[in-house]
């Protein structure tokens, strides 16, 4: 009788041994919400000052022309508007800037091929003001080396709080003459814009099939990090919500960037590169990485 009870001891020694064992195991590495260090690396709107000595175009610190008369803005009661008045600009035209901003390139459609996402708001005082209809139109021009011929004016706005695009100006209510598409000039694109706040210069990426990533992990939460995919030669960023993709075109190669932050601020990243050729998941293992070198990643995308 002793020894069965000193066996019975031992085997509930090991077993909750083993226990303790798993679940140690099992502790997953947590992070804070990366937004917040997001949005500290995110380019900052450039403000300029319109008064009755300062004349439009407006050029951006990277090579972004805004065309806009005074006569075309409205204030949101329909007045018109009296300088002084102030036009606000981001533009975004590499993918490192675009993940510090969070403005994945994806519509309706899919994703979406891009040349530059640029937000241009324009304010007298507090109040942000509004394009006049047709045929008013705020021209823009946007700088690019190899200017295509397919690419047309696409529109920011959230769907839930996930930024969106889309190029039909009816979704916001709006009947414009304009052309949606750019045209090529010897700097880049000259387009015409009906609204004013996000736009882009887009195309969707046509294709017939498509793959989904999914995302897991062994050693980390993930509810927490930013998960993008760029899609190499397209410009395309996808940003992951709730571990899966969207639809993805095959035979691209996707560069795949996790970024996290834990409690002391320590940054954490998982890279990883393949091509699109069907439906798979990707465990992410995240790595302890400096500001420095995250921030040459990022440029080297």
């Amino acid at each position: 009788m002793k020894i069965f009870r000193i066996s019975i001891v031992l085997l509930v020694s090991i077993s909750l041994f083993s226990c303790k064992k798993d679940r140690i195991q099992k502790s997953k590495k947590e992070y804070e919400n990366i937004s917040t260090y997001l949005d500290l690396k995110k380019q900052q709107e450039q403000v300029f000052v319109i008064d009755t000595l300062g004349e439009t175009p407006i050029i951006g610190n990277l090579g972004t022309k805004i065309l806009i008369s005074k006569d075309c803005l409205m204030r949101q009661n329909g007045d018109s508007v009296y300088f002084p008045y102030m036009i606000k600009l981001v533009e975004l035209y590499s993918p490192k800037d675009m993940i510090y901003h969070q403005m994945p390139s994806v519509s309706s459609q899919g994703v979406l091929q891009t040349d530059g996402e640029i937000r241009l708001r324009a304010f007298k005082g507090n109040e942000e003001l509004l394009l006049r209809p047709d045929p008013c139109q705020c021209e823009v021009h946007l700088p690019n080396e190899n200017p295509k011929t397919y690419m047309r004016v696409f529109y920011g706005f959230e769907n839930n709080g996930i930024p969106n695009w889309t190029s039909n100006l009816q979704d916001f209510g709006i009947i414009s003459s304009l052309s949606p598409f750019f045209e090529t000039i010897d700097s880049g694109y000259k387009g015409h814009l009906a609204r004013l706040g996000w736009f882009a210069c887009d195309a969707p990426i046509a294709s017939d099939n498509g793959a989904q990533l999914t995302f897991t992990s062994t050693t980390d939460e993930l509810e927490n990090i930013g998960i993008f995919i760029y899609l190499n030669g397209t410009n395309s960023l996808i940003q992951v919500y709730n571990m899966e993709s969207i639809i993805l075109p095959l035979g691209y190669n996707a560069k795949i960037i996790c970024l996290g932050i834990d409690s002391e601020n320590r940054l954490y990243q998982f890279y990883k590169e393949l091509i699109i050729s069907q439906s798979e998941e990707v465990d992410v293992e995240m790595t302890e990485i400096s500001e420095t070198a995250l921030e040459s990643l990022l440029s080297n995308l």
